[in-house]
């Protein structure tokens, strides 16, 4: 929990703890340059990137009373939600204006980035990866490749 702004200076770093938190940027005591052309986020393939670490999962917190772990039963994915919208919520004006809206902010980043976009896209809706890879140039086998 982030308790004040002023633990990005680096005086308040502890010794020996680098501090990469990238994802900082602009506003109150900006101290460190903007990060200059870092990326503003850490890209899950990244070696050194943050892991999930499997025993936090549970805790062994004393409780008084009953509690329980229980595994949702609906059948949400972190796709389906956003397939809907696009398929039966968006008509095709607005669907136009999505894709051209992604397409001129996602032409600017690298193609490895795009194509993890691209992706996405695909695993919500088969033709809203497609148009987006057209729209970057991209070939349409990278929509077919859907699983990450």
């Amino acid at each position: 929990m982030l308790i004040d702004i002023g633990w990005v200076i680096p005086i308040n770093v502890p010794r020996g703890c680098p501090l990469h938190a990238f994802y900082i940027r602009d506003g109150f005591m900006c101290v460190n340059g903007n990060y200059a052309d870092l990326k503003n986020y850490t890209p899950s393939e990244e070696t050194n990137s943050l892991r999930e670490v499997k025993e936090s999962l549970h805790s062994s917190t004393p409780l008084h009373g009953s509690t329980g772990h229980h595994r949702q039963q609906h059948p949400n994915s972190d796709f389906e939600q956003v397939g809907e919208l696009y398929r039966r919520v968006m008509n095709d004006r607005q669907r136009d204006i999505l894709i051209t809206n992604i397409v001129s902010s996602l032409k600017h980043a690298s193609r490895e980035v795009q194509e993890r976009q691209v992706k996405l896209f695909a695993r919500a809706d088969e033709d809203y990866g497609r148009r987006v890879a057209k729209g970057l140039g991209l070939p349409l086998s990278v929509c077919s490749s859907s699983r990450m």
